[in-house]
């Protein structure tokens, strides 16, 4: 499926992660399931993702809440572009697709995971793949079409230039993100995730799909979230009054500079989307305000170190500071000056703070 040429990480580091994986008892384990598309509440138009998994007798790792849908004990997605979808069949638990896909066989029939797609299944099982629509419907389905394309993209069962990002965008952000996570570090290897080699009645190879065996620990520091998710539908069911209240504490700010306090989640969302860096303060309080949402809602722990060169306090070179730390910084910037547009002398330390804030809140930065 893959080619070493689009690769960010050698194939010997995946080869390497696959064989320990492949040393876990779990892995050679079988059984069977059972395959399920539903064109009303969750499954694409692509021949691929979502598919329900209605019976299944092996071990699977719960997903958050409002991602299973009733009856099916998890959902999951294609690895091959061009195999058959067996309604019921045997599975065995592996770390690669066999005997099928378009490219990236390391030896006959093997087709190792990628880790980018991995991360993007650990997400989506989250429930925190950032632009996600989880609410069963057409919103759901159109989402699934693109999480789809990402994983055939990631495993190179499509090529990019064989989709237009006009139509798929979200896709296309998966991918990138996905891409930036493994190339930070912020994740590696497989997590909990592995494939499902699936073989039909008369044991001919079916489409192989993902499975999350166990949930994998969040990066050090914990999961940030960024802008994105807090206006999106998934974020905005978490604020609370409590958490407007605590913006309101902020000295946050418009594009113009004008205090700003958010008046009702709409509103928030409105301004998140509005933002742009004409305004330095502008970007500096969405991302202050996103981290602030994080920490409030359990995902970032307030002491967790990032790299945040040009305004850290500790380590090397005071290249690192403490979260808690980032955000106080962040608002005593804000509070000393709310507009900063180009060639202002407070500019180029407030786009310190906030490149710190958004790297947090795109899981990229956290250090030991």
């Amino acid at each position: 499926m893959r080619t070493t040429s689009l690769r960010l990480r050698p194939v010997a580091f995946v080869a390497a992660f696959a064989l320990a994986l492949a040393a876990d008892a779990s892995f050679g384990a079988s059984g069977s399931l059972t395959l399920v598309r539903d064109f009303t509440n969750y499954s694409g138009i692509y021949n691929g993702g979502e598919i329900g998994v209605s019976q299944f007798d092996g071990t699977v790792a719960g997903m958050a809440n409002g991602v299973v849908y009733s009856g099916n004990r998890f959902q999951t997605f294609c690895l091959e572009r061009n195999e058959t979808l067996a309604g019921s069949g045997t599975w065995t638990l592996s770390t690669s697709a066999k005997s099928g896909g378009n490219a990236g066989q390391t030896s006959p029939g093997e087709d190792p995971l990628s880790p980018e797609t991995a991360y993007l299944y650990d997400a989506f099982c989250r429930g925190q793949l950032t632009g996600y629509d989880y609410a069963f419907g057409q919103g759901r389905r159109d989402s699934a079409d693109e999480l789809q394309w990402a994983v055939w993209m990631l495993e190179e069962e499509v090529y990019p230039n064989q989709l237009d990002p006009a139509v798929f965008p979200r896709a296309f952000a998966w991918v990138e993100e996905a891409f930036s996570a493994t190339y930070t570090g912020a994740w590696s290897g497989l997590g909990g995730v592995g494939v499902l080699n699936v073989t039909d009645a008369s044991g001919a190879f079916r489409q192989d799909v993902l499975v999350l065996t166990e949930v994998a620990p969040p990066p050090a520091g914990g999961g940030g979230h960024t802008p994105g998710f807090w206006r999106n539908k998934n974020g905005q069911a978490l604020i609370g009054s409590d958490d407007l209240a605590a913006l309101t504490a902020l000295h946050l700010c418009d594009g113009s500079g004008n205090a700003y306090d958010p008046s009702s989640k709409s509103n928030f969302g409105t301004w998140l989307k509005n933002g742009k860096a004409v305004n330095m303060s502008y970007m500096l309080s969405i991302h202050l305000a996103a981290m602030r949402l994080n920490v409030l809602n359990g995902f970032v722990a307030g002491g967790a170190l990032v790299y945040a060169p040009g305004c850290g306090n500790t380590g090397p070179g005071n290249d690192r500071i403490s979260i808690v730390d980032l955000m106080s910084a962040a608002d005593a910037a804000l509070a000393a000056d709310s507009y900063t547009p180009s060639g202002d002398a407070n500019r180029s330390y407030q786009e310190s703070l906030k490149n710190a804030l958004d790297a947090a809140n795109n899981d990229q930065n956290w250090v030991p």
